[in-house]
Order: C-alpha cells, then sequence, then structure tokens
C-alpha cells in the first residue's frame, strides 16, 4: 500500500495506526491529537550508590550498608527496565520511519 494521493490516506493511516499501536507509539505520531508528547523517551539516569555515613555503632553500620546495597540493587534493576523500554520506543520508532519513507509517493 502506498500513499499516492489523499484518497488512499484513510488506509495507509489504518495501516501506520495498527502498527504503532502494536509499538505502543501511536500517540506520538497520531494525526488527530492536539497535545503531543514534546519527545521521545529520555535515556534514564543511571542511579548512584548511596552510602549511609558511619556511626558510632558497626552493627548499625553494617545494616545501613546492606540496606543501602540492596536498593541500589533495585535501583540499577529499574534503571535496565526503563533503559530496555527506551531501546525498544527508537527501534519501534525507526522501523514506522522506515515504513513511512517506503510507502509515501513523493510528488514532484
Amino acid at each position: 500500500m502506498k500513499l499516492v494521493s489523499s484518497k488512499d490516506w484513510d488506509t495507509w493511516i489504518s495501516i501506520v495506526r495498527s502498527k504503532t499501536v502494536a509499538y505502543d507509539i501511536w500517540d506520538l505520531i497520531d494525526p488527530s491529537n492536539i497535545v503531543r508528547p514534546t519527545h521521545f523517551a529520555n535515556k534514564p539516569a543511571k542511579p548512584e550508590p548511596i552510602l549511609p555515613p558511619d556511626g558510632p555503632d558497626p552493627v548499625a553500620n553494617g545494616a545501613n550498608q546492606a540496606a543501602a546495597i540492596a536498593l541500589y540493587k533495585v535501583l540499577k534493576d529499574e534503571h535496565k527496565y526503563e533503559l530496555e523500554g527506551v531501546k525498544e520506543q527508537k527501534a519501534s520508532s525507526t522501523k514506522i520511519i522506515d515504513f513511512m519513507h517506503d510507502t509515501v509517493t513523493k510528488q514532484n
């Protein structure tokens, strides 16, 4: 299916919509949206280790450090998950852009 003229629009945009809904990016290009997201997902900030200050109690210090390490691991896992989402969105966007380039006929 090529978008050659305005009579092809409904069919073409329906194909684009089905592809972008499957990729979860329709809201980024939906021509009927008055307000659009201003950008794609940003690369999430990498978490930094949180080290608690040392206190006078070595047992409490060890527990605080263990809790800080556990929290850092959770934040690191969340970062990895968010980063994968950004990568997937970029890959999906590239596929849609390629589809659009391949299916829109240039007018002379």
